[in-house]
């Protein structure tokens, strides 16, 4: 069952991201502003033949991975639990967003499902994940509609984010589920995590698509997961059991809305296994900030008012929906021939996230604005 949690680590773990990015190094701090938020979407690449080299810990260091392939991409959803079919789960009550995911993780296993995250100004935690999963016994593969809430919440961040930083845990998850399985009425899944990251170093990190300012973060984790099978009108039986230990180092920047660059690395020897970096990350000011670069959006930033005008004449946009940088609907208003302005002297000043979608609801862009 380690699929499960792989996709909370890998793909979930530690998004705490999001301003104004420069190329002239700097220690950065990343806020509770910097997290992920409702309608942020993305595309990570994984490179696993580059063999780059994590470097050392400490200040104002410098890693160049601007050859980066992208050998295996994976596009990632942010959104509210209430757009899901699980927002009445009583398991993840408390989770305020949530991810989907489309692709598959890098030992080539498919994803479906999504995790449940609670952000708070203190905080960025993994409540627990709702997945698709399969499961070989007796010779044939079945699959299950896995649960699992997490009794205390696996941390991704503690807030506000800074050079030197230090925090571990524990968490246990576990679901019992009637499945007929030739002679097994149901299933037991146990889930045991223990982790422990330190934010190492900070300096410059290149990618392919630019230099960025960043803090880097390295984590250790070690899964136990056990599933146990229970005899039609009799016990449950010895659990398998499978361990798996982890190491990873990560990149964050003001600017990318997620997790720039993850180095997973041996646990035991340290040797490069692959590099997880995303590629719709740019390190450009607040002016630039259009997804697929279709919208122009002007004054920004901006005082009173915004514009929103698409310019893909092959493209029909129907509405722009404003949010927050919690993930919180603001603002909802219709384009009309594809242009639209946005009246913003309610607005607070402070950074804001947008989405463009078009008529059947498909997101077509998003990108953010400053109010002043």
């Amino acid at each position: 069952m380690n699929v499960i949690m792989k996709k909370i680590t890998q793909l979930c773990a530690l998004a705490f991201l999001g301003l104004l990015a420069t190329n002239a190094s700097a220690q950065i701090t990343l806020s509770s502003a910097d997290l992920p938020h409702a309608g942020l979407t993305l595309v990570t690449a994984t490179d696993s033949t580059s063999a780059f080299m994590a470097g050392a810990a400490g200040a104002s260091q410098s890693w160049n991975f601007s050859t980066a392939k992208k050998q295996l991409t994976a596009e990632i959803m942010f959104m509210l639990p209430s757009a899901t079919k699980y927002k009445s789960v009583p398991a993840f009550a408390k989770a305020n967003l949530c991810d989907s995911t489309a692709g598959k993780t890098n030992n080539n296993v498919a994803i479906n499902g999504y995790n449940f995250f609670n952000i708070n100004s203190n905080v960025f935690e993994v409540e627990g994940s709702e997945q698709i999963v399969p499961y070989k016994t007796s010779g044939i593969t079945v699959t299950f509609q896995v649960e699992l809430s997490l009794d205390t919440e696996f941390v991704q961040a503690q807030l506000p984010g800074v050079y030197g930083e230090e925090f571990h845990g524990r968490c246990r998850g576990q679901q019992d589920q009637a499945k007929s399985l030739i002679i097994y009425d149901s299933v037991r899944i146990i889930t045991n995590i223990t982790y422990a990251d330190t934010v190492d170093a900070w300096g410059t990190l290149t990618l392919p698509t630019g230099t960025f300012n960043v803090l880097r973060k390295t984590h250790h984790e070690v899964d136990v997961d056990s599933v146990s099978e229970h005899t039609s009108g009799g016990a449950w039986g010895t659990p398998s059991v499978t361990s798996t230990t982890s190491h990873q180092y990560q990149w964050f920047t003001n600017g990318a809305g997620y997790i720039l660059a993850e180095m997973n690395v041996n646990a035991s020897t340290g040797a490069f296994m692959n590099l997880v970096w995303d590629t719709t990350a740019a390190p450009t000011g607040i002016n630039e900030v259009s997804f697929n670069n279709h919208i122009n959006t002007f004054p920004n930033p901006c005082t009173s008012q915004i514009n929103f005008i698409l310019n893909d004449n092959n493209t029909q946009a129907k509405n722009v929906t404003v949010y927050d940088v919690a993930g919180r609907e603001l603002t909802k208003i219709e384009m009309k021939n594809n242009n639209t302005i946005l009246n913003t002297t309610t607005y607070s000043s402070g950074m804001y996230l947008y989405n463009i979608t078009d008529n059947s609801g498909n997101v077509i862009d998003h990108g953010k604005f400053m109010v002043k």
